[in-house]
Protein backbone atom coordinates (compact mmCIF):
# COMPACT_ATOMS: atom_id res chain seq x y z
CA UNK A 1 0.00 0.00 0.00
CA UNK A 2 1.28 3.46 -0.27
CA UNK A 3 0.22 6.98 0.67
CA UNK A 4 1.67 8.76 -2.21
CA UNK A 5 -0.60 10.18 -4.73
CA UNK A 6 -0.54 11.74 -7.87
CA UNK A 7 -2.67 13.71 -10.79
CA UNK A 8 -2.86 11.74 -13.97
CA UNK A 9 -5.62 9.29 -14.86
CA UNK A 10 -6.10 7.88 -18.44
CA UNK A 11 -9.50 7.76 -19.72
CA UNK A 12 -8.70 4.05 -21.18
CA UNK A 13 -8.07 2.72 -17.54
CA UNK A 14 -11.37 4.32 -16.43
CA UNK A 15 -13.31 2.68 -19.06
CA UNK A 16 -11.60 -0.78 -18.18
CA UNK A 17 -13.72 -0.84 -14.97
CA UNK A 18 -17.08 -2.11 -15.12
CA UNK A 19 -19.87 -0.33 -16.57
CA UNK A 20 -21.89 0.19 -13.33
CA UNK A 21 -22.15 3.81 -13.37
CA UNK A 22 -21.59 5.35 -16.20
CA UNK A 23 -22.47 8.47 -14.65
CA UNK A 24 -20.44 7.86 -11.90
CA UNK A 25 -17.98 6.98 -14.68
CA UNK A 26 -18.08 10.59 -16.13
CA UNK A 27 -17.34 12.72 -12.81
CA UNK A 28 -14.14 10.42 -12.43
CA UNK A 29 -12.65 12.18 -15.15
CA UNK A 30 -14.04 15.30 -14.81
CA UNK A 31 -12.03 15.63 -11.45
CA UNK A 32 -9.09 13.74 -13.24
CA UNK A 33 -8.92 15.92 -16.10
CA UNK A 34 -9.55 18.87 -14.25
CA UNK A 35 -6.31 17.85 -11.68
CA UNK A 36 -4.21 17.41 -14.47
CA UNK A 37 -5.07 20.35 -16.04
CA UNK A 38 -4.49 22.06 -13.00
CA UNK A 39 -1.02 20.32 -12.36
CA UNK A 40 0.25 20.80 -15.97
CA UNK A 41 1.55 17.27 -15.69
CA UNK A 42 0.28 13.99 -17.55
CA UNK A 43 2.17 11.32 -14.98
CA UNK A 44 0.72 10.09 -11.62
CA UNK A 45 -1.47 8.17 -10.24
CA UNK A 46 -0.32 4.86 -11.93
CA UNK A 47 -1.12 3.24 -8.84
CA UNK A 48 -5.13 3.75 -9.28
CA UNK A 49 -4.70 3.35 -13.24
CA UNK A 50 -3.35 0.12 -13.01
CA UNK A 51 -5.21 -1.54 -10.35
CA UNK A 52 -8.51 -0.34 -11.79
CA UNK A 53 -8.44 -3.26 -14.29
CA UNK A 54 -7.03 -5.96 -11.50
CA UNK A 55 -9.04 -4.98 -8.42
CA UNK A 56 -12.83 -5.35 -8.01
CA UNK A 57 -14.59 -2.64 -8.96
CA UNK A 58 -16.07 -2.58 -5.40
CA UNK A 59 -12.88 0.27 -5.30
CA UNK A 60 -12.99 2.46 -7.72
CA UNK A 61 -16.21 3.06 -7.92
CA UNK A 62 -16.56 4.80 -4.53
CA UNK A 63 -16.80 8.44 -5.28
CA UNK A 64 -13.99 10.71 -5.28
CA UNK A 65 -13.88 13.78 -3.61
CA UNK A 66 -11.46 16.72 -4.90
CA UNK A 67 -8.79 16.10 -2.34
CA UNK A 68 -8.82 12.56 -3.43
CA UNK A 69 -8.31 14.06 -7.52
CA UNK A 70 -5.11 16.56 -6.24
CA UNK A 71 -2.05 15.55 -4.98
CA UNK A 72 -2.77 14.31 -0.87
CA UNK A 73 0.17 12.46 0.48
CA UNK A 74 -2.62 11.47 3.65
CA UNK A 75 -4.28 9.01 1.09
CA UNK A 76 -3.92 5.43 1.64
CA UNK A 77 -4.07 3.35 -1.73
CA UNK A 78 -2.30 -0.03 -3.01
CA UNK A 79 0.87 0.43 -3.98
CA UNK A 80 0.46 -0.10 -7.48
CA UNK A 81 -1.58 -2.81 -9.07
CA UNK A 82 0.70 -5.61 -7.82
CA UNK A 83 0.31 -4.71 -4.21
CA UNK A 84 0.77 -7.87 -2.41
CA UNK A 85 -1.61 -6.96 0.52
CA UNK A 86 -4.38 -6.83 -2.47
CA UNK A 87 -6.48 -9.89 -2.06
CA UNK A 88 -6.82 -9.25 -5.88
CA UNK A 89 -2.90 -10.08 -5.80
CA UNK A 90 -2.76 -13.04 -3.10
CA UNK A 91 -0.81 -16.10 -4.19
CA UNK A 92 -3.52 -18.53 -5.67
CA UNK A 93 -2.76 -21.23 -2.99
CA UNK A 94 -3.88 -18.47 -0.40
CA UNK A 95 -7.17 -18.17 -2.74
CA UNK A 96 -7.33 -21.85 -2.93
CA UNK A 97 -7.54 -22.29 0.91
CA UNK A 98 -9.88 -19.50 1.56
CA UNK A 99 -11.92 -20.85 -0.93
CA UNK A 100 -11.90 -24.12 -0.52
CA UNK A 101 -13.41 -23.55 3.34
CA UNK A 102 -15.93 -21.48 1.70
CA UNK A 103 -17.14 -23.95 -0.23
CA UNK A 104 -17.19 -26.37 2.45
CA UNK A 105 -19.26 -24.03 4.42
CA UNK A 106 -21.69 -23.74 1.66
CA UNK A 107 -22.39 -26.88 2.07
CA UNK A 108 -22.58 -27.76 5.09
CA UNK A 109 -25.04 -25.29 6.05
CA UNK A 110 -27.87 -26.05 3.33
CA UNK A 111 -27.11 -29.53 4.15
CA UNK A 112 -28.71 -29.25 7.33
CA UNK A 113 -31.68 -27.88 6.35
CA UNK A 114 -32.94 -30.71 4.64
CA UNK A 115 -31.30 -33.75 6.75
CA UNK A 116 -33.25 -34.09 9.25
CA UNK A 117 -36.59 -33.95 7.03
CA UNK A 118 -36.60 -37.89 6.10
CA UNK A 119 -36.85 -38.22 10.27
CA UNK A 120 -39.77 -35.69 10.78
CA UNK A 121 -42.78 -38.71 11.15
CA UNK A 122 -40.07 -40.48 13.63
CA UNK A 123 -39.41 -37.07 15.06
CA UNK A 124 -43.69 -36.56 15.37
CA UNK A 125 -44.39 -40.11 16.35
CA UNK A 126 -41.38 -39.64 19.75
CA UNK A 127 -42.93 -36.52 20.61
CA UNK A 128 -46.48 -37.80 20.40
CA UNK A 129 -48.05 -35.59 18.26
CA UNK A 130 -49.61 -35.49 14.51
CA UNK A 131 -49.60 -32.08 14.17
CA UNK A 132 -48.52 -31.43 10.63
CA UNK A 133 -48.66 -27.58 10.58
CA UNK A 134 -45.68 -27.75 13.60
CA UNK A 135 -43.76 -30.64 11.76
CA UNK A 136 -43.55 -28.08 9.19
CA UNK A 137 -42.75 -25.35 10.94
CA UNK A 138 -39.90 -27.11 11.96
CA UNK A 139 -38.42 -28.21 8.81
CA UNK A 140 -38.74 -24.51 7.19
CA UNK A 141 -37.96 -22.35 10.50
CA UNK A 142 -34.42 -23.55 9.76
CA UNK A 143 -34.81 -21.66 6.54
CA UNK A 144 -36.71 -18.96 8.15
CA UNK A 145 -33.08 -18.42 10.31
CA UNK A 146 -31.38 -18.00 6.31
CA UNK A 147 -33.68 -14.70 6.02
CA UNK A 148 -33.15 -13.02 9.32
CA UNK A 149 -29.15 -14.08 9.89
CA UNK A 150 -27.96 -11.81 6.35
CA UNK A 151 -29.60 -8.47 7.14
CA UNK A 152 -27.35 -8.86 10.56
CA UNK A 153 -24.25 -10.56 8.68
CA UNK A 154 -23.82 -8.97 5.83
CA UNK A 155 -23.69 -5.25 7.02
CA UNK A 156 -21.41 -5.81 9.68
CA UNK A 157 -18.79 -7.33 8.00
CA UNK A 158 -18.78 -4.36 6.02
CA UNK A 159 -18.09 -2.56 9.13
CA UNK A 160 -15.88 -5.24 11.20
CA UNK A 161 -14.40 -7.59 8.30
CA UNK A 162 -15.91 -10.72 6.82
CA UNK A 163 -13.56 -12.95 9.23
CA UNK A 164 -14.79 -12.62 12.40
CA UNK A 165 -18.52 -12.94 10.99
CA UNK A 166 -17.52 -15.89 10.02
CA UNK A 167 -15.76 -17.13 13.28
CA UNK A 168 -18.95 -16.16 15.07
CA UNK A 169 -21.52 -17.65 12.91
CA UNK A 170 -19.53 -20.87 12.54
CA UNK A 171 -19.57 -21.08 16.54
CA UNK A 172 -23.41 -20.34 16.86
CA UNK A 173 -24.09 -22.99 13.90
CA UNK A 174 -22.30 -25.52 15.40
CA UNK A 175 -23.86 -24.79 19.02
CA UNK A 176 -27.47 -24.57 18.56
CA UNK A 177 -27.14 -27.94 16.22
CA UNK A 178 -25.34 -29.60 19.48
CA UNK A 179 -28.57 -28.76 21.34
CA UNK A 180 -31.39 -29.40 18.67
CA UNK A 181 -29.89 -32.93 19.07
CA UNK A 182 -31.35 -32.85 22.69
CA UNK A 183 -34.66 -31.33 21.51
CA UNK A 184 -37.63 -32.65 23.75
CA UNK A 185 -40.83 -31.30 21.39
CA UNK A 186 -40.93 -30.09 17.92
CA UNK A 187 -41.69 -26.29 19.80
CA UNK A 188 -37.97 -26.72 21.43
CA UNK A 189 -36.74 -28.25 18.20
CA UNK A 190 -38.16 -25.26 16.07
CA UNK A 191 -36.45 -22.49 18.68
CA UNK A 192 -32.98 -24.28 18.61
CA UNK A 193 -32.97 -24.81 14.29
CA UNK A 194 -34.34 -21.57 13.85
CA UNK A 195 -31.40 -20.19 15.69
CA UNK A 196 -29.17 -22.69 13.69
CA UNK A 197 -30.19 -21.47 10.35
CA UNK A 198 -29.23 -17.69 11.50
CA UNK A 199 -25.26 -19.07 12.51
CA UNK A 200 -25.78 -20.87 9.07
CA UNK A 201 -27.00 -18.10 7.07
CA UNK A 202 -23.46 -16.23 7.06
CA UNK A 203 -22.61 -18.26 3.85
CA UNK A 204 -25.11 -16.35 1.61
CA UNK A 205 -24.06 -13.11 2.98
CA UNK A 206 -20.38 -13.57 3.16
CA UNK A 207 -19.53 -15.95 0.33
CA UNK A 208 -20.55 -13.72 -2.39
CA UNK A 209 -18.59 -10.92 -1.35
CA UNK A 210 -15.96 -13.46 -0.52
CA UNK A 211 -15.76 -13.87 -3.93
CA UNK A 212 -15.69 -10.24 -5.26
CA UNK A 213 -13.23 -9.30 -2.65
CA UNK A 214 -10.59 -11.44 -4.23
CA UNK A 215 -11.55 -13.10 -7.87
CA UNK A 216 -11.16 -10.76 -11.03
CA UNK A 217 -14.54 -10.16 -12.26
CA UNK A 218 -14.85 -12.06 -15.67
CA UNK A 219 -13.66 -15.24 -13.44
CA UNK A 220 -16.50 -14.33 -10.88
CA UNK A 221 -18.96 -17.11 -12.79
CA UNK A 222 -16.72 -20.09 -12.34
CA UNK A 223 -16.05 -19.34 -9.14
CA UNK A 224 -20.01 -18.55 -7.61
CA UNK A 225 -20.29 -21.80 -9.58
CA UNK A 226 -18.54 -23.48 -7.25
CA UNK A 227 -20.10 -21.83 -3.88
CA UNK A 228 -23.05 -22.84 -5.58
CA UNK A 229 -22.64 -26.03 -6.35
CA UNK A 230 -22.29 -26.38 -2.16
CA UNK A 231 -25.23 -24.09 -1.75
CA UNK A 232 -27.48 -26.59 -3.76
CA UNK A 233 -26.27 -30.06 -3.37
CA UNK A 234 -26.31 -29.28 0.43
CA UNK A 235 -30.22 -29.30 0.53
CA UNK A 236 -30.25 -32.12 -2.08
CA UNK A 237 -27.81 -34.57 -0.49
CA UNK A 238 -28.52 -33.79 2.97
CA UNK A 239 -32.07 -36.03 2.95
CA UNK A 240 -29.67 -38.93 1.85
CA UNK A 241 -27.49 -39.11 4.15
CA UNK A 242 -30.20 -38.18 6.99
CA UNK A 243 -32.66 -41.08 6.46
CA UNK A 244 -30.04 -43.51 6.85
CA UNK A 245 -28.71 -41.98 9.77
CA UNK A 246 -32.21 -41.89 11.29
CA UNK A 247 -32.60 -45.76 10.80
CA UNK A 248 -29.18 -46.68 11.61
CA UNK A 249 -28.44 -44.39 14.84
CA UNK A 250 -31.64 -42.31 14.79
CA UNK A 251 -32.91 -38.76 14.46
CA UNK A 252 -30.59 -36.87 17.19
CA UNK A 253 -27.16 -38.17 15.33
CA UNK A 254 -28.37 -36.29 12.41
CA UNK A 255 -27.76 -32.92 14.41
CA UNK A 256 -24.79 -34.47 16.29
CA UNK A 257 -23.37 -34.97 12.70
CA UNK A 258 -23.84 -31.85 11.39
CA UNK A 259 -22.43 -29.96 14.33
CA UNK A 260 -18.89 -32.53 14.30
CA UNK A 261 -18.93 -31.29 10.56
CA UNK A 262 -19.12 -27.96 11.48
CA UNK A 263 -16.93 -28.08 13.84
CA UNK A 264 -14.39 -29.14 11.54
CA UNK A 265 -14.92 -26.23 8.97
CA UNK A 266 -14.88 -23.84 12.38
CA UNK A 267 -11.36 -25.25 13.18
CA UNK A 268 -10.21 -24.96 9.49
CA UNK A 269 -11.31 -21.20 9.17
CA UNK A 270 -9.31 -20.15 12.15
CA UNK A 271 -6.42 -21.12 10.47
CA UNK A 272 -6.65 -20.58 7.14
CA UNK A 273 -9.35 -16.85 6.32
CA UNK A 274 -7.63 -13.93 5.80
CA UNK A 275 -9.65 -10.94 5.82
CA UNK A 276 -10.46 -9.69 2.06
CA UNK A 277 -12.44 -6.67 2.44
CA UNK A 278 -10.62 -3.73 1.00
CA UNK A 279 -12.21 -1.04 3.62
CA UNK A 280 -11.02 -3.01 6.40
CA UNK A 281 -7.56 -3.53 4.92
CA UNK A 282 -6.84 0.26 4.37
CA UNK A 283 -7.94 0.88 7.59
CA UNK A 284 -5.84 -1.82 9.39
CA UNK A 285 -2.86 0.24 7.24
CA UNK A 286 -3.98 3.69 7.89
CA UNK A 287 -3.98 2.97 11.52
CA UNK A 288 -0.56 1.48 11.22
CA UNK A 289 1.03 4.84 9.60
CA UNK A 290 -0.60 6.80 12.30
CA UNK A 291 1.58 4.73 14.76
CA UNK A 292 4.40 4.42 13.09
CA UNK A 293 4.31 8.12 12.19
CA UNK A 294 2.06 10.14 14.53
CA UNK A 295 0.37 11.69 11.93
CA UNK A 296 -3.51 11.36 12.96
CA UNK A 297 -4.50 12.84 9.05
CA UNK A 298 -3.50 9.74 7.26
CA UNK A 299 -6.94 8.38 6.00
CA UNK A 300 -8.37 5.46 3.69
CA UNK A 301 -9.06 6.21 0.24
CA UNK A 302 -12.21 4.25 0.83
CA UNK A 303 -12.71 6.38 4.09
CA UNK A 304 -16.73 7.64 4.41
CA UNK A 305 -16.07 9.82 7.39
CA UNK A 306 -19.03 8.19 8.67
CA UNK A 307 -18.88 6.70 12.74
CA UNK A 308 -18.72 3.76 12.75
CA UNK A 309 -22.36 3.11 14.92
CA UNK A 310 -23.90 5.23 11.65
CA UNK A 311 -22.07 3.15 9.57
CA UNK A 312 -23.80 0.10 11.25
CA UNK A 313 -26.81 1.62 11.64
CA UNK A 314 -26.70 2.44 7.62
CA UNK A 315 -25.23 -0.97 6.92
CA UNK A 316 -28.05 -3.25 8.26
CA UNK A 317 -30.94 -0.36 6.76
CA UNK A 318 -28.91 -1.46 3.74
CA UNK A 319 -30.27 -4.87 2.44
CA UNK A 320 -33.84 -3.69 2.96
CA UNK A 321 -33.22 -0.60 1.48
CA UNK A 322 -32.06 -2.84 -1.84
CA UNK A 323 -34.44 -5.19 -1.62
CA UNK A 324 -37.55 -2.65 -1.43
CA UNK A 325 -36.56 0.53 -3.70
CA UNK A 326 -34.31 -1.10 -5.87
CA UNK A 327 -36.70 -2.90 -8.63
CA UNK A 328 -33.29 -4.60 -9.87
CA UNK A 329 -32.43 -6.31 -6.34
CA UNK A 330 -36.46 -6.94 -6.22
CA UNK A 331 -37.40 -8.86 -9.59
CA UNK A 332 -34.41 -10.60 -9.98
CA UNK A 333 -34.50 -11.76 -6.48
CA UNK A 334 -38.09 -12.94 -6.79
CA UNK A 335 -37.14 -15.29 -9.28
CA UNK A 336 -34.26 -17.27 -6.85
CA UNK A 337 -37.07 -16.93 -4.18
CA UNK A 338 -39.87 -18.50 -6.18
CA UNK A 339 -37.21 -21.41 -7.67
CA UNK A 340 -36.36 -21.63 -4.20
CA UNK A 341 -39.63 -21.52 -2.21
CA UNK A 342 -40.46 -24.78 -4.45
CA UNK A 343 -37.67 -26.67 -3.96
CA UNK A 344 -38.32 -26.36 -0.13
CA UNK A 345 -42.21 -27.58 -1.21
CA UNK A 346 -41.03 -30.44 -3.54
CA UNK A 347 -38.42 -31.42 -0.44
CA UNK A 348 -41.72 -31.39 2.25
CA UNK A 349 -43.99 -33.97 -0.27
CA UNK A 350 -40.81 -36.56 -0.84
CA UNK A 351 -41.28 -38.81 2.57
CA UNK A 352 -44.99 -38.93 2.03
CA UNK A 353 -45.47 -39.57 -1.41
CA UNK A 354 -43.08 -42.32 -2.13
CA UNK A 355 -44.13 -43.95 1.25
CA UNK A 356 -47.28 -44.15 0.28
CA UNK A 357 -47.49 -43.67 -3.28
CA UNK A 358 -44.98 -45.91 -4.82
CA UNK A 359 -44.37 -48.13 -1.37
CA UNK A 360 -40.99 -47.46 -0.61
CA UNK A 361 -39.23 -48.16 2.90
CA UNK A 362 -38.60 -44.31 4.71
CA UNK A 363 -34.89 -45.49 4.76
CA UNK A 364 -34.59 -45.30 0.88
CA UNK A 365 -36.96 -42.10 0.39
CA UNK A 366 -33.48 -40.29 0.44
CA UNK A 367 -32.68 -41.39 -3.15
CA UNK A 368 -35.43 -39.32 -4.21
CA UNK A 369 -33.36 -36.16 -4.01
CA UNK A 370 -30.80 -37.43 -6.08
CA UNK A 371 -32.83 -36.35 -9.13
CA UNK A 372 -32.64 -32.63 -7.39
CA UNK A 373 -29.07 -33.06 -6.56
CA UNK A 374 -28.03 -34.08 -10.43
CA UNK A 375 -30.03 -30.98 -11.77
CA UNK A 376 -28.33 -28.92 -9.99
CA UNK A 377 -25.33 -29.69 -10.88
CA UNK A 378 -25.87 -29.41 -14.02
CA UNK A 379 -27.24 -26.39 -13.64
CA UNK A 380 -24.02 -25.02 -11.57
CA UNK A 381 -22.19 -26.66 -14.75
CA UNK A 382 -23.51 -25.64 -17.14
CA UNK A 383 -25.09 -22.16 -16.54
CA UNK A 384 -21.23 -21.38 -14.79
CA UNK A 385 -19.66 -21.93 -17.79
CA UNK A 386 -22.16 -19.80 -19.98
CA UNK A 387 -22.00 -17.39 -17.85
CA UNK A 388 -18.36 -16.67 -18.14
CA UNK A 389 -18.15 -17.39 -21.93
CA UNK A 390 -20.73 -14.59 -22.35
CA UNK A 391 -19.34 -12.23 -20.52
CA UNK A 392 -15.98 -12.84 -22.33
CA UNK A 393 -17.31 -12.29 -25.58
CA UNK A 394 -19.37 -9.46 -24.85
CA UNK A 395 -16.69 -7.51 -22.77
CA UNK A 396 -14.45 -8.12 -26.33
CA UNK A 397 -16.65 -5.91 -27.92
CA UNK A 398 -16.36 -3.52 -24.87
CA UNK A 399 -19.76 -4.91 -23.15
CA UNK A 400 -19.05 -4.94 -20.09
CA UNK A 401 -22.36 -4.56 -18.28
CA UNK A 402 -23.72 -7.10 -15.45
CA UNK A 403 -26.71 -7.27 -17.18
CA UNK A 404 -25.13 -9.93 -19.61
CA UNK A 405 -25.13 -12.13 -16.22
CA UNK A 406 -28.93 -12.57 -17.10
CA UNK A 407 -29.01 -13.53 -20.67
CA UNK A 408 -28.68 -17.76 -19.52
CA UNK A 409 -31.72 -17.13 -17.05
CA UNK A 410 -33.71 -16.12 -20.15
CA UNK A 411 -33.71 -19.62 -21.57
CA UNK A 412 -33.43 -21.65 -18.70
CA UNK A 413 -35.96 -20.23 -16.34
CA UNK A 414 -39.06 -21.83 -18.16
CA UNK A 415 -37.60 -25.73 -17.14
CA UNK A 416 -38.69 -24.50 -13.29
CA UNK A 417 -42.45 -24.99 -14.90
CA UNK A 418 -41.92 -28.24 -17.13
CA UNK A 419 -39.94 -30.29 -13.97
CA UNK A 420 -42.94 -28.83 -11.83
CA UNK A 421 -45.42 -29.94 -14.77
CA UNK A 422 -43.84 -33.56 -15.10
CA UNK A 423 -43.11 -33.96 -11.02
CA UNK A 424 -46.78 -33.44 -9.95
CA UNK A 425 -48.64 -35.30 -13.38
CA UNK A 426 -46.15 -38.66 -12.98
CA UNK A 427 -47.35 -38.26 -9.14
CA UNK A 428 -50.88 -37.99 -9.32
CA UNK A 429 -50.93 -40.54 -12.89
CA UNK A 430 -48.69 -42.77 -10.55
CA UNK A 431 -46.55 -43.94 -13.36
CA UNK A 432 -42.92 -45.07 -12.82
CA UNK A 433 -41.62 -43.47 -10.07
CA UNK A 434 -38.72 -42.42 -12.96
CA UNK A 435 -40.56 -39.88 -13.95
CA UNK A 436 -41.37 -37.80 -11.34
CA UNK A 437 -37.84 -37.87 -10.12
CA UNK A 438 -36.66 -36.61 -14.03
CA UNK A 439 -39.32 -33.86 -12.88
CA UNK A 440 -37.25 -33.06 -9.67
CA UNK A 441 -33.88 -32.88 -11.99
CA UNK A 442 -35.55 -30.67 -14.65
CA UNK A 443 -36.64 -28.44 -12.09
CA UNK A 444 -33.30 -28.60 -9.96
CA UNK A 445 -31.25 -27.35 -13.24
CA UNK A 446 -33.78 -24.42 -14.12
CA UNK A 447 -33.96 -23.80 -10.47
CA UNK A 448 -29.88 -23.86 -10.28
CA UNK A 449 -28.89 -22.21 -13.47
CA UNK A 450 -31.16 -19.47 -12.41
CA UNK A 451 -29.92 -18.40 -8.84
CA UNK A 452 -26.54 -19.36 -9.59
CA UNK A 453 -26.89 -16.51 -12.79
CA UNK A 454 -28.57 -14.16 -10.25
CA UNK A 455 -26.70 -14.49 -7.36
CA UNK A 456 -23.54 -12.88 -9.84
CA UNK A 457 -25.41 -10.53 -11.62
CA UNK A 458 -25.97 -9.02 -7.90
CA UNK A 459 -22.28 -9.35 -7.22
CA UNK A 460 -21.10 -7.54 -10.45
CA UNK A 461 -23.70 -4.66 -10.03
CA UNK A 462 -23.51 -4.00 -6.75
CA UNK A 463 -19.45 -4.73 -5.62
CA UNK A 464 -19.41 -2.35 -2.75
CA UNK A 465 -22.25 -3.84 -1.10
CA UNK A 466 -22.02 -7.30 -2.61
CA UNK A 467 -22.48 -8.57 0.99
CA UNK A 468 -25.66 -6.48 1.48
CA UNK A 469 -27.38 -7.05 -2.64
CA UNK A 470 -26.67 -10.81 -1.51
CA UNK A 471 -28.12 -10.25 1.83
CA UNK A 472 -31.37 -8.68 0.30
CA UNK A 473 -31.46 -11.65 -2.03
CA UNK A 474 -30.94 -14.86 0.25
CA UNK A 475 -33.78 -12.78 2.70
CA UNK A 476 -36.14 -12.68 0.06
CA UNK A 477 -35.98 -16.44 -1.02
CA UNK A 478 -35.34 -17.93 2.50
CA UNK A 479 -38.72 -16.41 3.43
CA UNK A 480 -40.56 -18.03 0.48
CA UNK A 481 -38.19 -20.82 1.30
CA UNK A 482 -39.36 -21.27 4.78
CA UNK A 483 -43.14 -20.62 4.82
CA UNK A 484 -44.10 -21.95 1.34
CA UNK A 485 -43.74 -25.60 2.46
CA UNK A 486 -46.17 -24.96 5.66
CA UNK A 487 -48.81 -24.64 2.75
CA UNK A 488 -48.30 -27.74 0.72
CA UNK A 489 -50.85 -29.71 3.20
CA UNK A 490 -53.68 -27.23 2.19
CA UNK A 491 -52.22 -27.24 -1.58
CA UNK A 492 -52.36 -30.32 -2.54
CA UNK A 493 -55.64 -31.52 -0.43
CA UNK A 494 -57.71 -28.68 -2.74
CA UNK A 495 -55.64 -29.43 -5.67
CA UNK A 496 -54.08 -32.67 -5.91
CA UNK A 497 -50.02 -32.81 -6.87
CA UNK A 498 -51.17 -32.62 -10.95
CA UNK A 499 -53.45 -29.36 -10.63
CA UNK A 500 -51.14 -28.17 -7.95
CA UNK A 501 -48.32 -28.61 -9.49
CA UNK A 502 -49.67 -26.89 -12.48
CA UNK A 503 -50.56 -23.87 -10.33
CA UNK A 504 -47.23 -23.79 -9.66
CA UNK A 505 -45.81 -23.67 -13.13
CA UNK A 506 -48.10 -21.33 -14.20
CA UNK A 507 -47.30 -18.69 -11.27
CA UNK A 508 -43.79 -19.47 -12.80
CA UNK A 509 -43.89 -18.57 -16.28
CA UNK A 510 -45.60 -15.77 -15.05
CA UNK A 511 -42.14 -14.67 -14.22
CA UNK A 512 -40.62 -15.54 -17.41
CA UNK A 513 -39.89 -12.09 -18.60
CA UNK A 514 -38.72 -10.80 -15.96
CA UNK A 515 -34.95 -11.48 -17.08
CA UNK A 516 -35.16 -10.40 -20.67
CA UNK A 517 -36.58 -7.10 -19.36
CA UNK A 518 -33.45 -6.32 -16.80
CA UNK A 519 -31.08 -7.44 -19.62
CA UNK A 520 -32.16 -4.63 -21.81
CA UNK A 521 -33.50 -2.11 -19.38
CA UNK A 522 -31.31 -2.95 -15.97
CA UNK A 523 -28.41 -0.79 -16.50
CA UNK A 524 -30.91 2.13 -16.59
CA UNK A 525 -32.69 1.50 -14.03
CA UNK A 526 -29.59 0.69 -11.89
CA UNK A 527 -28.59 4.30 -12.71
CA UNK A 528 -31.59 5.82 -11.54
CA UNK A 529 -32.78 3.65 -8.76
CA UNK A 530 -28.81 4.35 -6.95
CA UNK A 531 -27.95 2.65 -3.46
CA UNK A 532 -28.23 5.86 -1.54
CA UNK A 533 -27.75 4.82 1.80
Amino acid sequence: MTSQRSTEHTRDSIKSTDSDNTILHKEILELYEKAAHEAGERNGLDSFASSSTKTSSSIVEVPLDDEAAGQDTNLVWWDGDNDPENPMNWPKWKKTLNLSVVFLLCFVSPFASSSFVPAILDIMAEFGTNNSYLAGFAVGVYVLGFAVGPLVIGPLSEVYGRVIMYHVCNSIFVLFNILCGFSYNLNFLAAMRFFAGVGGSHVFALAPATIADMVEPHRRGSMMALVAMGLQLGPAVGPIVGSYLNYAKGWAWIFFMIAIIGGVCMMAGLVVFSETYAPILLEREVRGLRERNGNEKFRSKLDTGIPHRKLFLTAMLRPLHMLLLSPNVFLVSLLTAVGYGYMYLMFSTFPAVFTTIYDWPSRSVGVVYLGTAVGNLLGICLGGITSDVIMKKRAAAADTKPENRLIPMIFLWPLVSIGLFIYGWGIEKEVHWFVPVLGTAVFGFGSMATILSASTYLVDAYTIHAASASAASVVFRSLLGGLVPLFAYKLYQGLGFGWGHSLLAFLALVLAPVPFFFYRYGERLRSRFRVSL
